[in-house]
């Protein structure tokens, strides 16, 4: 990945793309008691891009999704990235390499159908190819991970007192934190864009492609119709399987649950921004109460 990004070429781009522990955001505190809330878990997707310019400019640009759909899947990444692909800094860009974890909201067939993409019309950036990598199994941490942390220390450091109550809000907070963390050094400092999203109903079925060894594999591309794998990003010729790019229609992967389908269902891991709010940092949100909760929202599920 490193190598991949100082060897950037003029309109290339480097992606990585991870998903943060939920963060939880309260909406309707209790006027006449303080020990009740009602806290909504929000999704946190960020994608860290390396983009040089068609003038030798070196740009880094972390898009973060904020959403409260909670179905982590191959389709809500693929609305996500559409959704970024929307921003003015991919314009004009001939080839990107996106990288990520092996986590099967990634990893999937499903999505690797719409990054190798090649028919135009079909293409999720025009006259763009993608090639795609995937770290290896305990790969040690990403410039994701360096964001995720930021993120969590202005919340610790800098929420209103009033604490964060909605969406936009969380979303209104970043922005002004980062903002003012960056002007005084932006020549060095990378950007941070805040998405709200909203993600409507997700589609059942999805075209896949359909190969041997996708899982022995960590990365591939395609050329001339035809799919290539192998186990390094830098492999030799040698070392790539080629076979010809197939796809099908199967059901969509599903992973997690959408809140507003199971609004009891929240997280164990990331922040509660109500607590945090008050100072407790986490302190109040008792492990057997969260605990209940999940046990009944799995049993809603079922």
């Amino acid at each position: 990945m490193h190598e991949a990004i100082f060897n950037l070429k003029p309109c290339q781009a480097v992606i990585i793309a991870d998903f943060k522990e939920n963060f939880q955001a309260e909406y309707n505190r209790d006027q006449e008691s303080q020990e009740f809330f009602k806290k909504h878990p929000v999704t946190c997707l960020s994608f860290v891009v390396h983009i040089m310019s068609a003038k030798q400019q070196h740009i880094k640009v972390v898009y973060t999704i904020l959403s409260k759909c909670h179905t982590h899947n191959a389709q809500f990444v693929i609305r996500a990235l559409r959704r970024i692909f929307r921003e003015p800094e991919f314009r004009g860009l001939s080839a990107i390499h996106w990288w990520s974890d092996g986590a099967g909201h990634f990893r999937n067939t499903a999505l690797l159908d719409v990054l190798l993409e090649k028919r135009k019309g079909k293409q999720m950036l025009l006259n763009c190819e993608i090639d795609v990598s995937y770290f290896c199994a305990a790969h040690g941490k990403s410039e994701c991970d360096s964001c995720f942390g930021y993120f969590s220390r202005l919340l610790k450091q800098s929420t209103p007192v009033d604490g964060i109550k909605s969406l936009q809000d969380l979303v209104n907070f970043f922005e002004v934190e980062t903002a003012s963390k960056t002007e005084f050094d932006s020549s060095s400092k990378p950007q941070y864009r805040f998405i709200n999203f909203t993600c409507a109903r997700l589609a059942k079925k999805s075209k896949k492609i359909e190969m041997n060894g996708f899982k022995e594999s960590l990365h591939f591309s395609s050329q001339d119709g035809m799919i290539i794998s192998s186990r390094l990003t830098n492999a030799e010729e040698k070392d790539k399987k080629t076979q010809i790019l197939k796809t099908k229609i199967e059901e969509s992967d599903r992973q997690g649950v959408c809140l507003s389908i199971s609004p009891l269902s929240v997280s164990t891991q990331g922040f509660c921004l109500s607590c945090i709010s008050r100072k407790s940092y986490g302190k109040e949100c008792g492990t057997i109460l969260v605990y209940k909760v999940l046990r009944l929202s799995f049993n809603d599920i079922r």
